[in-house]
């Protein structure tokens, strides 16, 4: 589990057929303006037939302040999908729904009804 003033961001792919990688965001509320978190491209480490667990830590955080996480996957040629919002504060572990090959639609619609998992520190 994180520290203090931390938020532990978890996502897990099934395949990565043309993917390249994922930037993480986050603002201070769902429709505020997204800050990329991670410096380089957190580049993809599954396989075309295999997906894999992912893990960003994002900090410092303020405690007990409620933050909102989007996971932006980046594809060979094509535009970037973003999956999310979630909502976590520090001091939370943050579980994603599975990234898979579906229409971003689809995945949106899950990630909007709300299955996602927190994990107090």
């Amino acid at each position: 589990f994180p520290g203090p003033g931390l938020v532990a961001i978890n996502w897990q792919t099934n395949d990565e057929a043309g993917l390249l990688g994922f930037n993480v965001y986050r603002a201070d509320s769902p429709s505020g303006v997204r800050q990329k978190l991670n410096i380089e491209l957190i580049t993809a480490d599954g396989s075309k037939q295999t997906g894999f667990a992912y893990h960003f830590t994002d900090n410092p955080v303020q405690p007990g302040m409620p933050f909102y996480y989007w996971v932006e996957a980046i594809r060979e040629g094509g535009l970037p999908i973003i999956y999310g919002w979630v909502s976590a504060s520090a001091n939370y572990t943050l579980y994603l729904p599975l990234v898979s090959q579906a229409s971003p639609l689809a995945i949106n619609s899950a990630w909007s009804a709300g299955g996602f998992g927190f994990s107090s520190n």
